[in-house]
């Protein structure tokens, strides 16, 4: 098993700004919002990657995505989780439809703060070896099937960060994010491109992301 390096990141250092998540809302929910990021702030996320010494390549990643990790010479695979902290403050808001929404939304911003975080470790880790690294790529976006979870999975240590794969290939707790990263010398960081994708109601479509 290769080394699987994690980290902890509290989330009142990665704070969502309340006008940021007014732009996904709509405005009128500014109180709400502000109560539930505080909320948030008490929050921890967990995150770590394993570096295989070699491409990651499976049929469930399809073609498009299989041409990128082909160039590379390491892949650094990666998981994230705000874990049962999110839990908590869901199960708090679940009888409030309105509420039990917005945290719905602050929480999968937060998911996608720490994937940036995380994505620019894994940079570091690969420009101390003078390499480039990718952007990140997930199961089920960008034509890689859900099922490439358990290849994924498998170069992890048992649930990593405390996250369980299911029989079905989804992640427990909710609001975990996993996925790859190719490093190499012909690597190079791009913003993502949904040309790569063919999934037109993708939540992220026309979004740039990490």
């Amino acid at each position: 098993m290769e080394t699987f390096t994690g980290y902890t990141f509290p989330l009142s250092e990665h704070a969502l700004r309340t006008e940021d998540i007014v732009r996904l809302t709509g405005p009128g929910f500014e109180d709400e919002i502000l109560r539930i990021n505080r909320a948030f702030l008490k929050v921890s996320a967990l995150a770590g990657f394993t570096v295989i010494e070699r491409p990651l390549t499976t049929p469930e990643m399809g073609s498009k995505i299989s041409r990128i990790f082909e160039k590379s010479e390491k892949t650094a695979l990666f998981v994230l989780t705000l874990g049962i902290g999110y839990e908590k403050i869901a199960d708090a808001y679940r009888g409030d439809s309105l509420l039990y929404y917005l945290t719905d939304v602050i929480a999968s911003e937060y998911t996608e703060v720490i994937a940036q975080v995380i994505n620019r470790k894994i940079a570091e880790y690969a420009s101390s070896l003078g390499l480039g690294s990718s952007n990140r790529y997930s199961p089920g976006y960008c034509g890689w099937k859900l099922s490439g979870q358990r290849a994924l999975f498998s170069f992890l240590p048992p649930i990593p960060c405390g996250i369980e794969l299911t029989d079905s290939c989804l992640m427990k707790p909710v609001k975990s994010i996993s996925g790859a990263v190719a490093i190499g010398k012909n690597i190079r960081f791009q913003k993502y491109d949904c040309s790569i994708c063919k999934d037109e109601i993708c939540l992220y479509r026309k979004k740039f992301i990490l």
